[in-house]
C-alpha cells in the first residue's frame, strides 16, 4: 500500500479528502450542520464540471458581481472523479466504496456484461437494458441523503429533462429543464414558493462543453461567466427575503488529455479474463489466475510511463474509496487491478465492430489530478 501512496505523491497526484469534499459538505447542508451556510434552507447547484480551476478567470471577468461578497472555498471531490459516482455519493451520502458505481462502465456480473447504468445501456452498444426489463434503479443504492431532505422540510430537484435518475422520487418535488435561462427561473421561482428545506439543482453543460473543446477553450470561459451573470440576475435577489443560502459547487474539474487505445485483440488482452472497464483515467481489469506477475509486467512496460498499473486490493486498501473495504457483494466490480493515470493520459478499450466516435474530444475526467479532484465550495 505504501508503494501505491508513494506512486501518487510522486506523480503530483491527489488523494481524496472525504472530511473535507463535497460530500461531506452536503451532508452538513442536509442535517442543517453546515457553518459556512447558515440559514435554514439552501439551495445547491451543482455545475458539473465546475473544476476550481475554473475560479480565477471566472472572478477576472464578474469582478463586481455577488462573488465579490461569497465565500469562495476549495474542497476536495472524491474518487474517481467520475460523473456517475460523485453524484450517487452526492445523493446517497455513501462512499464509492460503500455503493459500488466506480465509473462510467462497471462490470456487473449479474448480467454477464460490462454496463454503462447512467445510460441505462451496455458499454459496447446503444441497447437499452430497459428494453429486456431490466430495472437500473436495483444497481444503484436508495438515495438516503436526499430522501432525508424530502422528509425534513421537503426537497425540489431540478434536472435537465435529457437525465435520467435511476432512483424512486416519489417524496420530491421533479422539475425538468431544457436550457440554463429556463432552469434559473424555475429555480428562482422554488426559491419564491419558499417551501424547500433543500432545492438542488444539476446542470450538465459546463462538462459537456469541456469534453468537447477542452477546459481551458474560450467556450468554456464565457459559458461559467454567463452561468454566474444569470445566475446574479435572476436568482440572488430572491435569496435572502425567502431566507436561503446558495451553495454552488461541482462533481469535479476536467484536464485536457491524450488518448491510447487498447484494442481487443490487444496483447494485453492475452492476460485477461474479459474486457477492461471504469472510465478513461481509470480503469479496472481482471488479470487471469496464475498469470498476474506475467501481465504487470507487460503493462508496466507497455503503459507504466503514462498510468499507475496496481492491484485493486492495495488500492482499496489505501482508502482512496472512502473505505478500507469493499461489501463483498460489490466486490468483484473492482476487478484485481487497475490502472490509475499519471499524467494528461487516457485509455479506451475498443470492444470488436464498434463504431469509432468521430466526436471532437479535448477533455476528460475520472482521475487524480489537482484539476480533476479540486472543486469549488462557493456559499451566498
Amino acid at each position: 500500500m505504501s508503494n501505491f501512496l508513494d506512486e501518487l505523491r510522486s506523480n503530483n497526484l491527489l488523494f481524496p479528502d472525504y472530511e473535507n469534499s463535497n460530500l461531506s459538505a452536503m451532508k452538513d447542508i442536509v442535517n442543517h450542520s453546515c457553518k459556512a451556510a447558515p440559514k435554514e434552507k439552501t439551495v445547491v447547484l451543482l455545475v458539473d464540471g465546475f473544476g476550481y480551476n475554473l475560479v480565477d478567470n471566472l472572478l477576472a471577468d464578474l469582478p463586481n458581481s455577488f462573488l465579490k461578497a461569497a465565500k469562495i472555498n476549495k474542497t476536495s471531490t472524491l474518487f474517481p472523479s467520475s460523473t456517475p459516482s460523485i453524484l450517487t455519493s452526492l445523493e446517497s451520502g455513501m462512499t464509492p466504496a460503500e455503493h459500488g458505481i466506480i465509473g462510467w462502465d462497471i462490470y456487473l456480473k449479474e448480467f454477464g456484461s460490462v454496463v454503462t447504468p447512467y445510460m441505462d445501456s451496455l458499454a459496447f452498444s446503444n441497447a437499452k437494458l430497459s428494453d429486456d426489463d431490466i430495472d437500473i434503479r436495483t444497481l444503484f443504492p436508495s438515495p438516503s441523503l436526499l430522501n432525508k431532505a424530502a422528509s425534513n422540510g421537503g426537497l425540489t430537484f431540478l434536472c435537465d429533462k435529457h437525465i435520467r435518475k435511476p432512483y424512486d422520487m416519489t417524496n420530491w418535488h421533479v422539475e425538468s429543464y431544457t436550457m440554463q435561462l429556463e432552469m434559473l427561473i424555475k429555480l428562482r421561482d422554488r426559491i419564491n414558493r419558499n417551501e424547500d428545506s433543500l432545492i438542488y439543482a444539476y446542470y450538465p453543460a459546463i462538462d459537456s462543453l469541456e469534453h468537447t473543446y477542452g477546459p481551458n477553450a474560450e467556450i468554456v470561459r464565457k459559458s461559467v461567466s454567463l452561468l454566474f451573470s444569470q445566475i446574479e440576475e435572476l436568482v440572488v435577489p430572491d435569496l435572502e427575503k425567502n431566507n436561503y443560502n446558495l451553495v454552488v459547487s461541482a462533481d469535479h474539474g476536467l484536464v485536457n488529455f491524450r488518448q491510447t487505445v487498447i484494442e481487443s485483440d490487444s496483447k494485453v488482452m492475452d492476460y485477461l479474463s474479459g474486457p477492461i472497464w471504469g472510465d478513461k483515467r481509470v480503469v479496472y481489469m481482471n488479470i487471469s489466475p496464475g498469470k498476474e506477475e506475467e501481465a504487470v509486467e507487460y503493462m508496466t512496460n507497455e503503459y507504466g510511463a503514462d498510468f499507475i498499473i496496481q492491484d485493486s486490493e492495495s488500492v482499496i486498501g489505501s482508502g482512496i474509496f472512502g473505505k478500507t473495504a469493499i461489501d463483498p457483494k460489490i466486490r468483484y466490480r473492482f476487478g484485481t487491478h487497475m490502472m490509475i493515470a499519471k499524467n494528461d493520459s487516457a485509455l479506451v478499450y475498443k470492444y470488436p465492430n464498434e463504431e469509432p466516435d468521430n466526436r471532437i474530444r479535448l477533455g476528460t475526467h475520472s482521475g487524480l489530478s489537482k484539476d480533476e479532484m479540486e472543486v469549488p465550495f462557493i456559499v451566498y
